[in-house]
């Protein structure tokens, strides 16, 4: 449990994180189109990258920021280039931040949007048979939940996950002594605090709040997923621990560790985030439409 006094501290520290992410998104271009979705009186906020199509493969991103911090567009190059280079409708969706809104509103808050979508698919121009979801670190970690979550439900299923260098342990799985923190890594010890701001102990605990911890019949015929981790991250034994289990769990598992770079790395657009970037898009591509692309199982 996290106190009164460290509660106040993260308010301020996302504020200041938020602000610093409004500048970075005020400098850019923004590709995508803010919109709204109106679910029983309640306003969703996406950014939506229209495939021209009257159907297509559709796309859903997570935001990171440690469930406390962040903002959709923080992966606009991204999503302009899946609806760039695969064609697909792509929404990047919104979510309630903590440490005010705790587990697990957020995860439900992106489920209930992804359904009403998938119910109104004409509208939204989505095929509801080909649907993804990925994100990046917290965006992983919720991305990974949603898919655990729908099978759980029963009512819809995902084509694909994406779990762009995911937090999946929020339990204390993985010891500390394991984890990479040498200098210019994601401290370990903010990801600890931003888990306890995001669940109570117990609830860490859960699939939905840790999916590291699903066991093999949890795990069993979830969508294909495609992960990759970074090199020099605290996170990094999260995505390749839980491809390893996907795998032992016979779900067909692209991963891959990207040499040389740090937590986030994707968000930018430079000579190592755009291979990045790149290597996620094919993958997905694979996934979603193995006749454009050869076969073969890329399990790095």
């Amino acid at each position: 449990m996290i106190d009164q006094k460290k509660m106040e501290m993260l308010r301020q520290a996302k504020e200041d994180s938020l602000q610093r992410v409004r500048n970075l998104v005020r400098d850019r271009h923004i590709h995508g189109v803010p919109e709204e979705v109106q679910i029983d009186g309640r306003i969703h906020k996406v950014l939506h990258y229209p495939s021209g199509k009257e159907t297509a493969p559709v796309y859903f991103d997570i935001h990171g920021g440690g469930f406390v911090w962040g903002m959709m567009e923080e992966g606009d190059l991204l999503c302009h280039h899946i609806n760039e280079q695969l064609g697909f409708e792509v929404y990047a969706l919104d979510y309630p931040l903590g440490p005010d809104v705790r587990f697990p509103a957020a995860l439900f808050d992106l489920y209930e949007v992804i359904r009403y979508m998938r119910d109104y698919a004409v509208r939204f121009h989505i095929d509801p048979d080909r649907m993804a979801v990925g994100g990046r670190s917290a965006g992983g970690n919720l991305a990974a939940a949603l898919c655990l979550l729908a099978k759980e439900r029963g009512v819809f299923q995902f084509a694909a996950q994406v779990l762009d260098h995911p937090y999946l342990d929020l339990c204390g799985l993985i010891p500390g002594s394991q984890r990479y923190q040498e200098e210019g890594a994601l401290p370990y010890e903010l990801m600890n605090e931003l888990a306890a701001a995001y669940a109570e102990d117990e609830e860490r605990k859960s699939i939905l709040c840790s999916p590291l911890a699903a066991d093999r019949e949890e795990l069993k015929d979830l969508p294909p997923a495609v992960i990759q981790t970074c090199e020099f991250d605290s996170l990094r034994q999260d995505g390749d621990q839980y491809a390893q289990k996907l795998l032992e769990a016979g779900v067909q598992t692209i991963h891959h560790c990207y040499p040389g770079v740090v937590h986030g790395f994707t968000e930018l657009e430079g000579p190592e985030e755009i291979p990045g970037q790149n290597w996620l898009i094919e993958a997905l591509g694979m996934l979603m439409m193995p006749e454009k692309y050869r076969k073969g199982d890329r399990n790095e």
